[in-house]
């Protein structure tokens, strides 16, 4: 679990991972878990600028651009960038949501649930227990709470998630570009492809999620990815992070 990434900061740090483990992931929003999002139902994305900027891949995009194609405005055939903030396009339907915290919540949940039980009490007592610190998370706030199980029912985490719905259109190339070489070339290496979509995340003056309105501001943040566009060298220390 990424909140126990810190009982493997020896092994870490001799695969060359060169900062503390606490940056990987903290709740307190300065790691770099706060800038690995998930985007719409599934995907993975990025933030990769102060300004909400995300970097996910092509097919991550495609239900959204999908609805905002047209037969004169076709991005799939011809590709779709936007020259300033005032170009990008929103996406309804569209959501990134952040995870802001993992709580083991496991005392709470088992606490006096024992072997001998049945199952049907068993899980009567513990749906109850998972529904009522769901709503206790989420009690005047516009955060959501889920819990689920880990280890076949014998620990429990609370995921505390921000959503945002208002996702705009930044960049998406041309299905030329973007799904060159098909289901071939997603499994090859090199790669060929340009395997990338970019939209832009969208708040409220307060930074908080917020339905599409015309006066939303880019969202804002400190915690963002930044890349090396010289690459990697053998040797480099490499991780992969995302859902």
């Amino acid at each position: 679990m990424p909140p126990n990434l810190g009982l493997k900061e020896s092994d870490l740090k001799k695969m060359g991972l060169k900062i503390p483990v606490s940056k990987l992931y903290n709740d307190s929003q300065t790691g770099i878990n706060q800038a690995v999002v998930i985007f719409d139902k599934g995907c993975t994305g990025e933030v990769i600028s102060s300004n909400g900027l995300i970097l996910t891949n092509h097919h991550c995009g495609y239900s959204a651009v999908q609805k905002i194609s047209s037969a004169t405005k076709d991005y799939f055939a011809n590709g779709f960038w936007a020259k300033n903030q005032q170009e990008e396009i929103p996406c309804p339907g569209l959501t990134v949501t952040f995870v802001r915290k993992m709580v083991n919540v496991t005392d709470l949940i088992l606490y006096e649930i024992y072997p001998a039980m049945k199952n049907e009490e068993r899980d009567s007592i513990v749906d109850a227990r998972i529904r009522g610190l769901e709503n206790g998370y989420r009690y005047a706030t516009h955060l959501d709470a889920q819990i689920k199980p880990f280890f076949n029912g014998n620990e429990y985490w609370v995921t505390v998630s921000e959503t945002y719905t208002d996702v705009r259109l930044v960049g998406f190339p041309q299905n030329g570009i973007g799904a060159f070489g098909g289901d071939t070339d997603n499994w090859m290496w090199p790669r060929h492809t340009g395997d990338f979509s970019l939209f832009r995340v969208y708040a409220n003056s307060a930074n908080k999620p917020a339905n599409y309105a015309k006066n939303n501001r880019a969202y804002k943040t400190t915690n963002f990815l930044t890349i090396n566009a010289k690459g990697i060298k053998e040797g480099d220390f490499t991780m992969v992070y995302g859902f």
